[in-house]
């Protein structure tokens, strides 16, 4: 269901305020609310959550809003993302974490001259010899150098594929 509680004003321009929320409660849906422009019918703004039938066991409560800006009086793209969540674990004693994260994004330029060699039309290029590199290559010419949480992880896992290939010849079947 949805209902058009009023309108506002964002970025100079008016918004409709619109109030969203699922016809049941058993449905697993978002509720809250969404700012509509005016003028051009784009998103403005978001503000909502998951309803109590979409939350997975043992969160409390997830959240999303996003803003948009109007960039060259003409397009509305997102000026930042907030999420949110609680989550609780009960067993002897009971757990509570909230987790939030922002991202903003700034500084559009929108239908500028840009330089056309930027992007090939290819997402990820991974060429054939990759997985036949051994590690001492990659060390020389890694472009972005691995954080410490990455080095270990990494650490973690050839660990735990060394164990699971030993196990694995441990019990192999031969004819």
């Amino acid at each position: 269901d949805y209902t058009l509680r009023g309108t506002t004003f964002i970025d100079g321009e008016a918004a409709f305020i619109i109030d969203i929320r699922p016809g049941s409660k058993i449905d697993p849906l978002l509720e809250g609310t969404l700012y509509i422009s005016d003028g051009s019918y784009a998103l403005a703004m978001v503000d909502v959550h998951f309803n109590e039938a979409a939350l997975p066991p043992f969160v409390r409560s997830l959240r999303f809003r996003q803003h948009f800006q109007l960039v060259d009086r003409e397009f509305w793209l997102p000026a930042d993302v907030i999420f949110d969540a609680g989550i609780e674990l009960s067993f002897l004693v009971t757990i509570k974490l909230k987790i939030e994260g922002m991202t903003v994004m700034q500084d559009y330029a929108v239908n500028r001259d840009s330089n056309e060699t930027v992007f090939d039309r290819t997402a990820i290029k991974v060429l054939k010899e990759a997985d036949e590199r051994d590690s001492a290559y990659w060390v020389l010419h890694q472009k972005i150098p691995n954080t410490p949480e990455e080095v270990e992880d990494y650490h973690l896992a050839d660990s735990v594929k060394i164990r699971m290939d030993s196990v694995r010849n441990r019990y192999t079947v031969t004819s």
